[in-house]
């Protein structure tokens, strides 16, 4: 799937409309963000709209993208930065390799320890 991201001036949003696998980078399909209005706060950093429709669509078209967390699944996602300043919402499937022993591991059994011929003074 290629995204159509498109950029409307006079509602200074990117829309995204399909997944979007460029620079191994998958947009979330359905959310679109907005920058804040003018006379908004200077707390509220902008506005998602989430359109339930479209990210259904996607969540059950990319299952293998999903986690499990305590038995549920779950899209982890990043928030990155746009050009123009808008939110963009791209699946985190970040899967971290699994950690050799740093420390050697004890080989014999703890029986053969007990010889009574023991080093230590007590």
């Amino acid at each position: 799937m290629v995204a159509i991201a498109e950029y409307d001036k006079e509602l200074n949003v990117i829309i995204i409309e399909k997944a979007n696998i460029m620079a191994d980078k998958i947009y979330v399909e359905g959310f679109r963000s907005f920058l804040p209005h003018q006379k908004a706060p200077d707390f509220v950093l902008g506005e998602l709209v989430i359109s339930i429709d479209e990210f259904k669509n996607f969540i059950n078209n990319n299952q293998n993208l999903l986690s499990e967390y305590k038995g549920k699944k779950q899209l982890k996602a990043q928030v990155l930065k746009g050009i123009n300043g808008t939110l963009n919402f791209v699946v985190n499937d970040f899967k971290p390799q699994p950690k050799e022993p740093t420390h050697p591991v004890m080989q014999g059994s703890a029986s053969s320890l007990d010889d009574g011929e023991s080093p230590l003074p007590f």
